[in-house]
């Protein structure tokens, strides 16, 4: 990688479009936006989209996992400092009381491991206050594995 170039908010901002734009039609469409992104966290909502929503009207599991995995996959490159491809080994979710319909979500996300074969992550989720979390969540993801070439993205070489 570029000794130049350092992980911080604009890079992760700057990832995120790219990937979901250019290799991800879902992804785009999900419309996350990085709120927050340091050595020590993550922060990353989206927000209410009807299209992604369940009977309820609240956003779609589905929806929320894959913003969970998105942010801690970028929690563990500022960790890091490293656009490593990594696969989700475990993504463990709690629910700590119902999604409420018509409402975005805010996922903060920590990584308190990282070596070259593994990274785990914990964070939570909340429509609007940290202090109300609806969600509770770890992850364990293997790192070095074969995926996506993030050099491809803009400001990396």
């Amino acid at each position: 990688m570029n000794a130049e170039f350092k992980i911080d908010f604009d890079a992760v901002k700057s990832m995120m479009e790219t990937q979901f734009s250019d290799f991800n039609e879902l992804g785009k469409d999900m419309g996350f936006e990085p709120v927050e992104a340091t050595d020590e966290k993550v922060v990353i909502k989206i927000p209410f989209n009807p299209l992604l929503a369940d009977h309820r009207g609240a956003l779609h599991g589905g929806t929320i996992t894959t913003l969970l995995d998105t942010a801690s996959g970028m929690c563990i490159f500022l960790k890091t400092q490293a656009l490593t491809p990594m696969a989700t080994l475990d993504l463990r979710v709690e629910y700590l009381e119902p999604v409420q319909p018509g409402k975005g979500i805010i996922a903060e996300v920590s990584c308190y491991h990282a070596s070259d074969m593994l990274a785990n992550v914990r964070g939570f989720a909340y429509h609007e206050s940290s202090n109300n979390p609806v969600i509770s969540f770890t992850g364990a993801f293997m790192m070095n594995t074969t995926g996506p070439d993030f050099f491809k993205f803009p400001g990396t070489s």
